[in-house]
């Protein structure tokens, strides 16, 4: 991924290069079961920023900071491949969160400035084998209690369901702690701009025709924090300082 400019991979990226305390409470407050898996410091060590990746969107690469035995670690990459030949999802953000008890987990972000981004066809599932998709995307649905069809996994939300499938395979298969953070931004008026009643309407309206259940196994693991677009959130501070100035 080369450097943004517009959008909600630029508004990501200068989060977390410029702003990563206020995305870091974001993420944080719009999830208690990640809230209660921390440990007291509460902090995020981010291992994807594009100040040190030099734009490059990282798939499954973090396994090595999650799985210190050699041998786990062959097995765990080798049970994604089976699912993703290629390589995993590819990710707009990543970070390790520590938990009480000293274990780590990931935190996989996806950011989206509109609803229409959700829409799509396109996704790393793709790479996928067929009858591996199905088998995987049958695991995503018991982890969120759907007993819909897989047409709409398959295809009006095949992004976000690739994503909802990864994050189901490292949490019931590898045991490793994860949450799905997808950081929704507002008022990019410089791009496309959406309100918080946009996407609140809009994600009621995905979870319903994939038949999420409120007491599923990993619907606690998604977290939607709503950020205003950076463009904003730093017009905010200007007109502060001002009237601090005019003080």
């Amino acid at each position: 991924m080369a450097k943004a400019h517009e959008g909600s991979q630029f508004h990501l990226q200068e989060y977390i290069n410029h702003h990563r305390q206020e995305i870091d409470n974001a993420i944080f407050t719009s999830s208690p079961s990640l809230l209660i898996f921390a440990d007291p410091a509460r902090k995020l060590q981010w291992i994807y920023t594009l100040a040190n990746d030099k734009g490059t969107e990282y798939d499954d690469g973090f396994l090595e900071h999650l799985v210190q035995d050699p041998q786990q670690l062959i097995e765990a990459r080798k049970l994604i491949k089976q699912y993703w030949p290629v390589r995993g999802p590819v990710w707009d953000g990543l970070a390790l969160v520590k938990g009480k008890k000293n274990e780590l987990g990931i935190i996989l972000v996806e950011a989206k400035a509109h609803p229409a981004e959700i829409i799509s066809e396109s996704a790393d599932s793709s790479e996928m084998r067929e009858e591996q998709l199905r088998e995987l995307l049958k695991m995503a649905q018991d982890a969120f209690g759907s007993a819909s069809e897989l047409d709409p996994w398959i295809h009006k939300y095949k992004q976000l369901a690739s994503r909802l499938s990864f994050l189901a395979l490292l949490s019931r298969e590898l045991n490793i702690p994860a949450w799905l953070v997808l950081v929704n931004f507002i008022n990019d008026k410089e791009h496309k701009e959406t309100s918080v009643t946009e996407w609140k309407n809009h994600y009621a309206e995905v979870f319903d025709t994939l038949d999420f259940k409120a007491d599923a196994p990993l619907v606690n693991r998604i977290a939607l924090p709503i950020m205003l677009s950076v463009t904003t959130t730093r017009k905010l501070l200007r007109d502060t300082d001002r009237m601090v100035g005019l003080e």
